[in-house]
Protein backbone atom coordinates (compact mmCIF):
# COMPACT_ATOMS: atom_id res chain seq x y z
CA UNK A 1 0.00 0.00 0.00
CA UNK A 2 3.04 2.33 1.13
CA UNK A 3 4.79 1.92 -1.98
CA UNK A 4 1.21 1.85 -4.13
CA UNK A 5 1.50 5.61 -2.69
CA UNK A 6 5.00 6.58 -3.19
CA UNK A 7 4.64 5.66 -6.66
CA UNK A 8 1.32 7.60 -7.78
CA UNK A 9 3.46 10.71 -6.32
CA UNK A 10 6.39 10.24 -8.08
CA UNK A 11 4.42 10.05 -11.05
CA UNK A 12 2.67 13.47 -10.20
CA UNK A 13 5.60 14.91 -9.71
CA UNK A 14 7.45 14.19 -12.97
CA UNK A 15 3.88 15.65 -14.32
CA UNK A 16 3.97 18.87 -12.27
CA UNK A 17 7.87 19.94 -11.52
CA UNK A 18 6.37 22.87 -9.74
CA UNK A 19 5.59 20.70 -7.08
CA UNK A 20 9.28 19.92 -6.59
CA UNK A 21 9.58 23.56 -5.87
CA UNK A 22 7.41 23.48 -3.16
CA UNK A 23 8.39 20.20 -1.41
CA UNK A 24 11.95 21.69 -1.17
CA UNK A 25 11.32 25.27 -1.30
CA UNK A 26 8.71 25.35 1.63
CA UNK A 27 10.49 23.41 4.46
CA UNK A 28 13.61 25.43 3.83
CA UNK A 29 11.17 28.95 4.75
CA UNK A 30 10.02 27.47 7.76
CA UNK A 31 13.55 26.03 8.80
CA UNK A 32 14.51 29.91 8.61
CA UNK A 33 11.74 31.54 10.14
CA UNK A 34 11.29 28.99 12.58
CA UNK A 35 14.73 28.98 13.33
CA UNK A 36 16.63 32.42 12.90
CA UNK A 37 13.53 34.88 12.90
CA UNK A 38 10.52 33.43 15.34
CA UNK A 39 12.14 33.99 18.48
CA UNK A 40 10.15 33.12 21.35
CA UNK A 41 12.27 33.99 24.37
CA UNK A 42 11.67 38.20 24.40
CA UNK A 43 14.30 40.34 25.62
CA UNK A 44 13.47 43.60 27.28
CA UNK A 45 10.51 43.14 28.92
CA UNK A 46 9.33 46.53 30.71
CA UNK A 47 8.48 46.31 34.30
CA UNK A 48 7.44 49.20 36.06
CA UNK A 49 8.86 49.48 39.71
CA UNK A 50 8.10 50.88 42.92
CA UNK A 51 11.00 51.04 45.50
CA UNK A 52 9.91 52.57 48.86
CA UNK A 53 13.08 51.54 50.51
CA UNK A 54 15.78 53.59 47.77
CA UNK A 55 18.40 51.37 50.03
CA UNK A 56 21.48 49.53 49.04
CA UNK A 57 18.95 46.75 49.37
CA UNK A 58 16.45 47.38 47.10
CA UNK A 59 19.20 48.88 44.62
CA UNK A 60 21.04 45.14 44.77
CA UNK A 61 17.63 43.82 43.63
CA UNK A 62 16.47 45.85 40.91
CA UNK A 63 20.62 45.57 39.49
CA UNK A 64 20.00 42.25 39.82
CA UNK A 65 16.43 42.12 37.63
CA UNK A 66 18.44 44.67 35.31
CA UNK A 67 21.74 42.47 35.01
CA UNK A 68 20.19 39.42 33.76
CA UNK A 69 18.71 41.59 30.58
CA UNK A 70 15.41 40.51 30.54
CA UNK A 71 13.22 43.32 32.02
CA UNK A 72 13.54 46.70 30.87
CA UNK A 73 12.72 48.73 34.34
CA UNK A 74 11.45 51.85 34.18
CA UNK A 75 10.24 53.74 38.38
CA UNK A 76 6.42 54.63 38.88
CA UNK A 77 5.14 56.50 41.87
CA UNK A 78 2.93 53.95 43.96
CA UNK A 79 1.92 50.17 43.56
CA UNK A 80 -1.61 51.25 42.12
CA UNK A 81 0.49 52.61 39.33
CA UNK A 82 2.43 49.47 39.02
CA UNK A 83 -1.07 47.50 38.27
CA UNK A 84 -2.29 50.32 36.10
CA UNK A 85 1.04 50.34 34.05
CA UNK A 86 0.03 46.37 33.64
CA UNK A 87 -3.34 46.83 32.62
CA UNK A 88 -2.74 49.29 30.00
CA UNK A 89 -0.42 47.41 28.43
CA UNK A 90 3.05 49.93 29.18
CA UNK A 91 4.55 47.04 31.15
CA UNK A 92 4.53 43.11 31.24
CA UNK A 93 5.80 42.91 35.00
CA UNK A 94 5.98 44.90 37.94
CA UNK A 95 7.97 44.74 41.02
CA UNK A 96 6.62 46.56 44.42
CA UNK A 97 9.19 47.03 47.15
CA UNK A 98 8.10 48.30 50.58
CA UNK A 99 9.36 51.21 52.73
CA UNK A 100 10.43 48.56 55.62
CA UNK A 101 13.08 46.45 53.34
CA UNK A 102 16.44 47.62 55.41
CA UNK A 103 14.76 48.06 58.42
CA UNK A 104 13.45 44.27 58.62
CA UNK A 105 16.66 42.53 56.86
CA UNK A 106 18.78 44.49 59.56
CA UNK A 107 16.20 43.10 62.44
CA UNK A 108 17.18 39.68 60.44
CA UNK A 109 13.46 39.17 59.34
CA UNK A 110 12.23 38.06 56.07
CA UNK A 111 10.84 41.20 54.01
CA UNK A 112 8.64 40.29 51.39
CA UNK A 113 8.79 42.01 47.89
CA UNK A 114 5.81 41.69 45.59
CA UNK A 115 6.43 40.77 41.73
CA UNK A 116 3.24 41.50 39.45
CA UNK A 117 3.09 39.85 36.33
CA UNK A 118 0.71 40.06 33.17
CA UNK A 119 -1.11 36.72 32.93
CA UNK A 120 -2.91 37.16 29.77
CA UNK A 121 -0.36 34.95 27.61
CA UNK A 122 1.09 32.37 30.66
CA UNK A 123 3.93 31.37 28.40
CA UNK A 124 4.88 34.37 28.64
CA UNK A 125 4.11 34.46 32.31
CA UNK A 126 6.30 31.55 33.16
CA UNK A 127 9.05 32.66 31.85
CA UNK A 128 8.96 36.45 33.36
CA UNK A 129 8.28 34.03 36.89
CA UNK A 130 11.63 32.23 35.71
CA UNK A 131 13.61 35.47 35.40
CA UNK A 132 12.00 37.13 38.37
CA UNK A 133 14.17 34.69 40.28
CA UNK A 134 17.15 37.02 39.62
CA UNK A 135 15.69 39.37 42.21
CA UNK A 136 16.50 36.70 45.19
CA UNK A 137 19.33 34.82 43.54
CA UNK A 138 22.38 33.91 45.94
CA UNK A 139 24.16 36.50 43.76
CA UNK A 140 22.03 39.35 44.39
CA UNK A 141 21.47 38.39 48.38
CA UNK A 142 25.10 37.34 49.18
CA UNK A 143 25.39 41.03 49.22
CA UNK A 144 22.72 41.72 52.04
CA UNK A 145 24.61 40.35 54.88
CA UNK A 146 27.05 41.52 56.94
CA UNK A 147 29.41 40.05 58.72
CA UNK A 148 30.36 42.07 62.84
CA UNK A 149 32.90 39.98 64.78
CA UNK A 150 31.91 41.82 67.64
CA UNK A 151 28.20 40.77 67.34
CA UNK A 152 26.73 37.55 68.87
CA UNK A 153 26.04 34.77 67.13
CA UNK A 154 22.83 35.20 65.06
CA UNK A 155 21.26 32.42 63.03
CA UNK A 156 20.43 33.87 59.52
CA UNK A 157 17.70 32.73 57.38
CA UNK A 158 18.91 31.18 54.31
CA UNK A 159 17.03 33.06 51.72
CA UNK A 160 16.64 36.57 52.97
CA UNK A 161 13.79 37.58 50.95
CA UNK A 162 10.45 36.19 49.93
CA UNK A 163 8.95 37.08 46.77
CA UNK A 164 5.26 36.87 46.99
CA UNK A 165 4.50 36.46 42.91
CA UNK A 166 0.74 38.37 41.72
CA UNK A 167 -0.53 36.82 38.38
CA UNK A 168 -3.04 39.36 37.15
CA UNK A 169 -5.78 39.13 34.68
CA UNK A 170 -5.09 35.02 34.35
CA UNK A 171 -4.04 34.10 37.75
CA UNK A 172 -4.49 29.96 36.92
CA UNK A 173 -2.49 30.68 33.98
CA UNK A 174 -4.78 28.89 31.76
CA UNK A 175 -3.42 29.13 27.93
CA UNK A 176 -7.45 28.37 26.52
CA UNK A 177 -8.75 31.22 28.35
CA UNK A 178 -6.86 33.32 25.68
CA UNK A 179 -6.50 31.32 22.43
CA UNK A 180 -8.94 32.11 19.11
CA UNK A 181 -9.55 29.16 16.98
CA UNK A 182 -8.67 29.73 13.34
Amino acid sequence: MLIAIIKKELLQLRRDPRLVGLIIVMPLIMLILFGVALKLEPQNVRMAYFDGDHSIFSNLIKTGLWSDGYFDLYEVKDKEQIVEEIRSGRAKAGLYIDSTLSLLLTENEQPHITFYVDGTMPSLTTAMKYHSKSATSEQVTGDMYFSDPDAENVVIAPEPLIMDTVVLFNPDEKETWFFLPA
